[in-house]
């Protein structure tokens, strides 16, 4: 027998040819089928081959976290019996990799072909280690990450319909290790071990070994990967211009250490839909403050000549919405909204162009960019409608830019209609791939 397929809990509804349906009623896994496992296994392990026997085991425990030893305890009193073993522990979001991961490396892991002595990676050349470091979770799939005061760092992966050639090293394929109908043992679930999976992890690990490492993979991760930071009121709901900047400013400020800041290759600043009937008001001084101090800090200590800016400002008016009075915004209307942009009456790029102007001090900056995505302008049905809105859109971006970094600034010139939108974008436009 070369592979061994283990399902130790199978809820109501299960279909052996498919899946196991979602939301269905869950029985406790009683002591009499932990000891029958433990029967089962120790007869298996004892008589399998040595290193001819692939195991893939599941335990969903779901809240009964607690009988986690008992599963793993036939897997680490046979070590090195097993080829390989994948482990999975959970379909929820409690993470056990760890104690999954040690059980499946106890049972599988060769000493004979253990090295006698630890690779020296550290004595290598500080450029090799950071080119080998590039081939480590450091660099995400799509070379961005995102970042809001709740969250702080994190990663979210893409759908399965951006294909590889979008990103690095033939992501977002099918898992390595996802056995269709059998069980998928991928390891962006927090509860799975497998050697075979080769999907994206959290790299913290690779921060935490020691100093000099936390030095080389700061590197790698802040010049390799665009930074997205986000809203912490999301993209749907409006707030006042005058807050523009109190994400950045906590990620700037707070959140990084100044000397980080001269690794920075790549800021995305996302702007939520603003309350524009606020711009007519006094501006608040000390916001303005707040926001002009972000950046000074960026001049004093990033490596403007390097770093690009993307400043994306967001806006959601569409039919399927309501406005004041609960009065349905029409198509006609949406559209009359756009086109508005720029005239004596409206606030809209009055507004955007005082959360911008502090920008003009980075004079040494490399590549400035502005973004108006406004929802729903993408899946207008008719061309030539959606041609005219992109196009005075982006009369009033590039009015921004050249506001910000002189006259003679030309954003496309310099790649802007090359960059590819990040994964919060894709969200928020598909989420209006509605046609109306």
């Amino acid at each position: 027998m070369a592979n061994l397929y283990v399902h130790l809990n199978l809820p109501e509804g299960f279909c052996p040819r498919s899946y196991i349906l979602e939301g269905v009623r869950v029985e406790p896994i009683l002591k009499s089928r932990m000891a029958a496992w433990k029967r089962a296994a120790e007869h298996i392990l004892t008589h399998a081959s040595p290193q001819k026997l692939s195991l893939f085991l599941i335990c969903d425990v779901y809240s009964q976290t607690s009988i986690v030893p008992d599963v793993l305890a036939p897997l680490v009193n046979f070590p090195d019996t097993l080829k390989d073993c994948s482990v999975r522990l959970n379909n929820t979001r409690d993470n056990l990799y760890s104690i999954a991961r040690h059980a499946a490396i106890t049972a599988s892991y060769n000493h004979s072909t253990a090295l006698t002595r630890p690779f020296r990676f550290l004595a290598l050349p500080q450029e090799l280690q950071q080119s080998i470091l590039k081939y480590t979770d450091l660099v995400t799939p799509s070379q961005e990450v995102q970042w809001n005061p709740q969250r702080g760092f994190y990663y979210v992966y893409p759908p399965y319909k951006y294909f590889a050639n979008e990103y690095l090293n033939g992501a977002f394929q099918a898992c390595s290790d996802d056995h269709s109908e059998l069980g998928c043992f991928c390891m962006l679930n927090p509860s799975v071990y497998s050697s075979r999976c080769r999907c994206w992890r959290p790299p913290q690990a690779l921060f935490l070994v020691c100093r000099a490492m936390y030095e080389t993979a700061r590197v790698i991760f802040y010049s390799n990967n665009r930074v997205a930071v986000l809203p912490i009121v999301g993209l749907w709901t409006g707030r006042s211009p005058l807050l523009a900047g109190l994400e950045a400013f906590t990620f700037i400020t707070k959140s990084l250490r100044p000397d980080t800041l001269l690794h920075l290759r790549y800021l995305e600043l996302v702007c939520p839909p603003f309350e524009t009937n606020d711009s007519s008001k006094p501006p608040d001084a000390a916001s303005y403050v707040d926001w002009q101090y972000i950046i000074d800090y960026l001049k004093a200590h990033a490596d403007l000549p390097v770093l690009t800016i993307t400043v994306y400002m967001t806006r959601f008016e569409l039919p399927r919405y309501y406005g004041i009075h609960n009065m349905p915004i029409s198509r006609e209307m949406f559209i009359d909204n756009v086109l508005a942009m720029g005239r004596d009456k409206d606030s809209t790029l009055r507004t955007y162009l005082d959360i911008v102007l502090p920008f003009r001090s980075l004079t040494s900056l490399k590549r400035f960019f502005v973004f108006i995505e406004w929802g729903g302008r993408y899946c207008l049905t008719d061309d030539q409608v959606q041609c005219k809105l992109n196009n005075h859109l982006s009369e009033a971006e590039h009015w921004l830019e050249q506001k910000v970094m002189g006259s003679e600034y030309d954003s496309k010139a310099l790649g802007k209609t090359t960059v590819r939108p990040s994964q919060w974008l894709q969200d928020f436009n598909d989420y209006y791939s509605d046609e109306y």
